[in-house]
């Protein structure tokens, strides 16, 4: 049976990192954006960045899906649970055309992710605005992204520095109900010493995301 393979390489930045953008501090919260071409004498339509509401999370989702991603089943509405106020849309002319997060999971670490410009529109500097609109939202904290290898230079000039790599296998399995007798499905009893074990894992406390909503959504 076929096995892909494809890697990924997640990013972590050094402290303070996000002020790395020039006059990073200076952007307001809600904030328009204006680009020129190389000669500098045609405008590009502004960019506007708002909150996104908790109703576009299926644009974003959907929009990851066309790009190949898989996220999980109930990954951002979890995230968007926890920090509502860490998921932004550009638009022009009212219409979205990008989409971020950026999730502050306490006060020391952010994660930034679900990042995608809408195909007709990269190229302009909208993910750029939107970056740096992002970053400005998880403040000194330190943060984290999934990269591609083909962008290290970018994140490199961002301000990120490589932190490890990660491969993903695929394959197909078949449904079996005889389960290997160690093997266990994770409950609310259970849930507190998942979380024990995640903490050696990840840098923050997931509490607040993978809490009892977990099964309420599941």
């Amino acid at each position: 049976m076929p096995i892909r393979c494809s890697v990924l390489q997640c990013i972590a930045t050094v402290k303070k990192a996000a002020i790395a953008w020039p006059n990073l501090k200076s952007t307001p919260p809600a904030c328009l954006f204006e680009k020129f071409n190389a000669k500098g004498n045609i405008k590009m339509p502004k960019l506007h960045i708002r909150t996104m509401k908790q109703q576009w999370l299926s644009i974003a989702i959907n929009w990851a899906k066309s790009e190949g991603w898989d996220p999980g089943l109930h990954d951002a509405e979890l995230l968007y649970k926890a920090d509502p106020n860490g998921f932004f849309v550009g638009e022009i002319n009212k219409k979205i055309v990008a989409v971020g997060s950026s999730v502050n999971y306490d006060a020391h670490f952010a994660f930034c992710g679900l990042y995608i410009v809408a195909p007709e529109h990269r190229g302009k500097g909208y993910g750029l605005a939107l970056t740096k609109h992002r970053l400005k939202y998880c403040g000194e904290r330190n943060i984290g992204i999934d990269g591609v290898l083909e962008n290290m230079e970018i994140y490199k000039n961002i301000g990120y520095v490589p932190y490890y790599k990660n491969y993903r296998y695929q394959s197909n399995a078949k449904q079996t109900s005889n389960l290997n007798k160690n093997t266990q499905e994770i409950s609310k009893d259970s849930l507190a010493q998942v979380l024990d074990y995640d903490k050696q894992c990840f840098p923050a406390n997931k509490d607040k995301v993978f809490g009892i909503t977990t099964f309420e959504i599941g």
